[in-house]
């Protein structure tokens, strides 16, 4: 699940976007490199931003922090 934020100013720029994702752990420094180049070079060949100007966090979760309805845990771990 990804949400853009999108924010006309900012210190003097005009169009930027912060992306935030929310994620299982676990990955790589190398696939976080490759998340973040292929994110940053589509937001900004899709939208017309400068690359410079796409800002991305990664909030790295326990499959455990998951719930997606009915109060009920997905990723438990088997018992």
């Amino acid at each position: 699940m990804v949400f853009l934020h999108w924010r006309g100013q900012w210190a003097g720029k005009s169009g930027f976007v912060f992306i935030q994702v929310t994620w299982n752990a676990g990955r790589t420094i190398e696939v976080k490199k490759a998340f973040y180049k292929a994110v940053a070079e589509g937001i900004s060949t899709k939208a017309g931003i400068r690359i410079q100007d796409v800002f991305i966090s990664l909030i790295d979760v326990a499959r455990e922090d998951w719930s997606f309805g009915n109060g009920e845990i997905n990723y438990a771990p088997k018992d």
